[in-house]
């Protein structure tokens, strides 16, 4: 039971925290709140703001897929709940995750994207409209459930 809890109050504190990065400007290889996140730097800073990454880590999305995919459980699309992990592949093959964001509520996500790797300022960010946003759910190659 009490695991349980904890998993309910870390899925809380995961999704409280999607809403506080909302707006923060994209940066390519970012993992940091003030100077921008790319996709897996938001993700990263996610994981380990709830406990399911060290401090110090920074994880590729193709790296944090090959770690979660091993312990969590794959959801098909039709049940992806807030707090899922949603992967993007190129011709859907599992070892080339390009793409990675959360499930923030049911039909909706949230990624940083919208930059490449030029984008390495919050100017440039800016000129690229290029930020952490909210998207509708789109076909993703898996879905990941890191919350029990």
């Amino acid at each position: 039971m009490q695991t349980v809890i904890r998993e309910h109050q870390a899925r809380q504190m995961f999704l409280k925290l999607c809403w506080h990065f909302l707006e923060h400007p994209y940066r390519w290889g970012g993992d940091d709140p003030v100077l921008g996140f790319d996709c897996s730097g938001l993700v990263c800073e996610l994981l380990r703001s709830v406990g399911k990454l060290n401090l110090h880590e920074r994880l590729s999305s193709q790296m944090i897929y090959e770690r979660f995919h091993i312990v969590c459980q794959p959801i098909p699309q039709d049940e992806i709940e807030p707090g899922d992990l949603l992967f993007w592949a190129s011709n859907r093959d599992e070892r080339r995750i390009y793409h990675i964001a959360a499930c923030i509520e049911p039909g909706y996500m949230i990624e940083a994207g919208g930059g490449n790797a030029e984008t390495d300022t919050p100017e440039e960010a800016a000129a690229r409209n290029a930020f952490v946003r909210i998207r509708p759910l789109r076909d993703c190659f898996a879905v990941l459930r890191i919350f029990s």
